[in-house]
């Protein structure tokens, strides 16, 4: 090849990215085998046949193979970094570790990751690691991070599976979308804070190519993972690194409070050895393969060191472009490649002769600003390609070749049978959508305004969607069957409000009002439905109102437009009011809340919405962000005069909601702001009680410490200790935490509930309490001779209770242990042995209370003896065991 030829449509690169492993989920099923029963190995084949999304030892094994193995000696600086050394030191720490594009983060990722994973084999520690990846969308959001970081924990920790199963048995597969994040998170804290764990070890790399929405989630979770107030209630050996850049802002924000290590400009010394190694390792290749003179050598290094400007990435395209030369045109083909990245990427899009720069320039405006990478079919629609059937070739086809126009900027990857088109680096998005005209007026083709970009792709979309549905929409198959016919529907129906909530001009080509989609009641049901049913849109509101779901979608600029607009004001006088209100009662700022478009509510709240409007559960907006965890939007509706102490149907204050998420920083506000914290519900309870039953023991100490009252008993007399033990779905140690709080607070143990029972009483009834619960309130002196007000004793409970098998005895036994009477008698006169035998008690039961000195024929009011019902009832095993010890029948 000759210098002149120099990227002229080089092929995209193609990875192939392994298929799901279907074996993972069975081997860790198989590990778990030994702690669940055969009945209950469906569930939690289901949980994590649900659970897996992909491997993070497989993502780090692509990487890899995309990168190539790291050069040895580079990264090792890292270790002896005082930064890290103190981090790696440390009881329980987040140590962030941020670069700009091209330095490297990934291979430091890479190493680090090989490094803890050593020390926790040889520790019998956990660790765990995930990749994260704007060019795939399984790895760039929040659920998809922790659907990673848990899946590890599972495999290294099988009984683990115990902390997500009762959340999943009421939830399903919606535990791992995106709207229930909140209780994904929850699982996710439990299982790092479990008291058994000794040190667990986890790398995240690449945080800030998650998408929006997911980097603001995951960078609140991860800070408060370390936040005092949950570290002292309960601890964690955990040592956790992210690797980013500072970018944006939300990152800083929440990770600049932790140990930092600046690649750039605190560690540029460091970054400049580690690719002065990597350069001499690519050129040492290259004088391989291309048999180098030693001053060829010399020379194509020297002018590596100079024009890189301190980036891998540098250094690994141009490597890879001069494989195509020979020896003897290698010196002029080096004169041909610029310094530094953008100039590099200058020179790629320069380089594409002038007829394909129009198409080249859609393509890379689809791909910087779609949402997720597309497919070669969807791009093939989007940009309005063309098959050429008189000589069999495929719109696929065709694109493809568009693609390679692009040189090294794109790559293609394929996985599942699709193949996605990508941008080569994040470096790569930054210079396309650089704000400064390039002095090239050329290039200027190629810059991307992001406003514009998104204006005209969602009008696209829009477009798009009509021509595929017909007005008034289809039936269900008439969608998939469209679906086929139109690649791009999808991603059309369900993304083109995420462009244009990007668009802040109100006279955006995509707000104009005389377009279908705001004029014809039928396009928007027809739009609506679909992406309810089919694309599974999270609480769509179905509604004639255009205005409710401008609200939810979050579109400002049209809502605006809408707003001051008096001809459409005047003739959708009902819709457009701020106040009104669709099928279920919920008003425009209900939706906007829910949402969570901080914009749209402050625009509604501007213009007069009402702060006390009521949903069908009489819940106000206020209600809505409390229940979504939401602390920035229920500092804002507080601050703009929302009624902190509000009540809904259920008689619920915002505090209750708080406390019955668990919501430790939503609380801490509404605490802050002034809420009752005695307030009580319909039923009597207070958000004590709310956040005992969630086993929340921050809320839990957050309540305390803020004059809860700790002895409050509601209509049926129960305390928080007894709503603690009422739940019992929690794996046992979050619900020991709650019960140890509340002992040491002062709770009374013996306090007891309408029907005369003890929190003692209540743990033997329930079938999800765990065993070590009664333990632990036999060992703080709760009394195992406590009787109900029908004189019922704890062993009576037991013997009644949801309890079976081995549980029943082992509860049992440690109820003898500190002191229970297994001559107890009720007010009828049945003893603890005949409730045995009537509740069909297992033989062992039996056995057992009999060897504690149980009296076979002891007689009930009715003159009844325990033989006597187990000869009534036929029951040949109990008789035998009966008779053995004495028993008699009383015959009247």
């Amino acid at each position: 090849m000759s210098a002149s030829d120099s990227f002229d449509v080089p092929r995209p690169q193609v990875r192939y990215v392994g298929q799901r492993a279907e074996g993972h989920a069975t081997q860790i099923v198989g590990n778990v085998g030994t702690f669940y029963s055969s009945s209950e190995r469906a569930d939690v084949e289901e949980c994590l046949a649900a659970l897996f999304l992909t491997d993070p030892r497989d993502d780090r094994s692509n990487l890899i193979h995309k990168k190539g193995d790291r050069v040895g000696g580079t990264c090792q600086w890292i270790k002896e970094d005082e930064s890290y050394t103190s981090w790696f030191q440390s009881w329980s720490e987040l140590l962030w570790v941020s670069g700009g594009p091209g330095k490297g983060k990934t291979m430091l990722s890479i190493f680090l990751a090989q490094e803890l994973e050593w020390v926790a084999r040889n520790e019998n520690a956990v660790f765990m690691q995930y990749f994260c990846d704007n060019k795939d969308e399984r790895l760039n959001t929040a659920v998809g991070v922790l659907r990673g970081l848990i899946y590890q924990l599972v495999q290294q920790r099988p009984e683990f599976i115990r902390h997500i199963l009762p959340t999943f048995a009421v939830q399903r597969g919606d535990l791992f979308t995106d709207s229930l994040f909140g209780s994904l998170w929850t699982c996710f804290e439990t299982m790092v804070r479990d008291p058994s764990l000794r040190d667990i070890y986890c790398v995240v790399d690449g945080l800030d190519e998650c998408n929006e929405a997911s980097l603001e989630v995951l960078s609140k979770g991860f800070r408060s993972l370390f936040r005092p107030s949950a570290v002292a209630v309960s601890p964690c050996h955990l040592h956790f690194i992210v690797v980013s850049r500072e970018s944006p802002d939300c990152v800083s924000r929440e990770l600049s409070g932790f140990p930092h290590i600046r690649l750039d400009p605190d560690a540029q010394s460091y970054v400049n050895s580690d690719i002065q190694k990597f350069i001499t390792k690519k050129v040492d290749e290259l004088s391989l393969a291309g048999n180098y003179t030693p001053e060829l050598r010399s020379c194509v290094e020297a002018v590596f060191r100079w024009r890189a400007e301190g980036t891998f990435l540098w250094v690994g395209l141009v490597a890879k472009e001069l494989e195509k030369y020979t020896h003897d045109e290698v010196k002029v083909a080096l004169d041909r490649f610029p310094r530094g990245l953008d100039e590099l990427y200058a020179r790629m899009l320069l380089h594409i002769p002038a007829r394909r720069r129009t198409i080249t320039a859609k393509i890379l405006r689809w791909i910087v600003m779609a949402v997720r990478p597309l497919t070669l079919s969807e791009l093939s629609a989007a940009i309005g390609t063309t098959a050429d059937f008189s000589r069999g070739v495929s719109c696929e086809h065709v694109t493809m070749t568009q693609v390679s126009n692009c040189g090294y900027l794109l790559t293609l990857t394929t996985d599942q049978h699709e193949t996605r088109v990508n941008l080569i680096h994040q470096s790569a998005k930054d210079y396309l959508l650089r704000k400064v005209p390039d002095p090239s007026p050329e290039l200027e083709i190629f810059r991307i305004d992001e406003e514009t970009a998104d204006s005209e792709i969602a009008l696209e979309c829009q477009n798009y969607y009509q021509k595929a549905i017909p007005i008034g929409g289809c039936t269900e198959y008439g969608y998939v069957e469209a679906h086929r016919a139109f690649p791009l529907l999808k991603y059309a129906a369900y993304h083109w409000p995420d462009h244009a909530r990007r668009v802040s001009d109100p006279e955006s080509g995509i707000f104009d009002l005389s377009l279908p989609f705001y004029r014809n009641k039928l396009v928007l049901e027809s739009w609506l439905r679909p992406c309810e049913n089919i694309y599974q849109f999270d609480d769509m509101p179905y509604s004639n109102s255009l205005f409710h779901v401008i609200s939810y979608l979050g579109l400002v600029a049209l809502a605006k437009k809408l707003l001051h607009n008096k001809r459409w004001k005047y003739r959708l006088k009902r819709i457009l009011s701020i106040k009104s209100r669709h099928g279920t009662g919920t008003t425009p700022l209900h939706l906007a809340v829910q949402s969570g478009h901080r914009e749209m509510v402050q625009l509604l709240l501007k213009e007069g919405a009402d702060l006390r409007g009521r949903d069908y559960m009489e819940r106000t907006a206020l209600d809505i962000a409390v229940q979504w965890r939401n602390e920035a939007l229920t500092r804002l509706l507080v601050e703009e005069g929302a009624d902190i102490m509000a009540y809904d149907r259920r008689g619920e204050t915002a505090l209750h909601k708080a406390a019955s998420e668990g919501s430790a920083a939503v609380v801490e506000l509404l605490l802050e702001m002034g809420a009752d914290v005695r307030a009580k519900d319909r039923w009597g309870k207070t958000a004590l009680h709310a956040a005992a039953s969630a086993h929340s023991s921050v809320v839990v100490r957050l309540l305390l410490e803020n004059g809860a009252d700790l002895r409050a008993e509601d209509r049926e007399g129960e305390t928080a200790l007894h709503d603690t033990i009422s739940r019992g779905f929690d794996p046992w140690e979050k619900g020991a935490a709650v019960v140890r709080l509340l002992y040491e607070k002062g709770a009374d143990l013996e306090a007891r509930d309408a029907r005369g029972r003890t929190a003692l009483c209540r743990a033997v009834l329930h079938a999800a309490v765990d065993e070590d619960i009664v333990w632990l309130l036999l060992d703080y002196g709760a009394d195992p001779r406590a009787e109900d007000r029908l004189g019922r004793s704890v062993l009576h409970a037991l013997v009644r209770s949801e309890h079976k098998g081995d549980a029943v005895l082992d509860i049992m036994e440690l109820l003898f242990d500190y002191g229970a009477d297994p001559r107890a008698e009720d007010y009828r006169g049945r003893s603890v042995l005949y409730e045995a035998v009537r509740w069909h008690a297992d033989e062992e039961v039996i056995q057992l209370l009999l060897d504690e000195g149980a009296d076979p024929n002891v007689e009930d009011l009715n003159g009844n003896t325990a033989l006597r019902y187990a000869e009534k009832r036929g029951d040949k095993t109990v008789i035998r065991l009966l008779r053995r010890v004495g028993g008699w029948c009383h015959v009247r």
